[in-house]
């Protein structure tokens, strides 16, 4: 399982927690606090980091690192402006290069494509409100450029939708006997 962590906003603290484990990350100075987190929060957010790099070690520079059988996957950190997230690529043995994946608004799809380089694009999958583009990049300062120019939650002008329905239980109960 790969986690991805992303924000719309209110998180800088936790990402000046993650700085605080490790230091060698680079945070701009002016990454507003928008929203308070309370302490518990922030140790909770601290212990899961700590918890997860006992599988995912730190490389440094914003990156985690874990290999699976002949592919290695490295989560990257990108930040722009209140926001952040971590997302991963996948390398693999005597392949050249990464595959990404970046989530674009599909009314920005047609400009996106147009940033690409030759061979970049390898496919793109519709999720309705985004197009997900599966990219073969050379070197992870390209996914991180294009990541924080083109990513959908990235966006801070979206409303994300709802990536979950909740049902209660008598109305799944009311649909089972429809």
């Amino acid at each position: 399982m790969i986690y991805i962590f992303v924000t719309q906003s209110g998180q800088a603290q936790k990402l000046m927690e993650l700085k605080s484990i490790h230091p060698d990350l680079f945070v701009p100075k002016e990454l507003p606090v928008l929203t308070e987190i309370s302490r518990e929060e922030l140790e909770d957010f601290r212990a899961s980091v700590l918890e997860l790099e006992k599988n995912w070690p730190y490389e440094g520079n914003g990156m985690w690192r874990r290999g699976f059988d002949s592919c290695t996957v490295h989560m990257v950190l990108m930040i722009k402006e209140d926001m952040w997230t971590v997302r991963p690529t996948v390398s693999k043995e005597g392949i050249s290069g990464y595959g990404v994946e970046i989530p674009v608004d599909t009314n920005f799809a047609e400009e996106f494509e147009k940033d690409l380089l030759k061979n970049e694009l390898e496919a793109i999958h519709d999720h309705v409100v985004t197009l997900h583009y599966h990219l073969k990049l050379d070197d992870l300062k390209r996914y991180i450029q294009l990541a924080k120019k083109w990513d959908y939650y990235f966006y801070k002008e979206v409303v994300w939708p709802a990536i979950f329905d909740v049902v209660l239980p008598q109305e799944r109960e009311r649909k089972k006997r429809s």
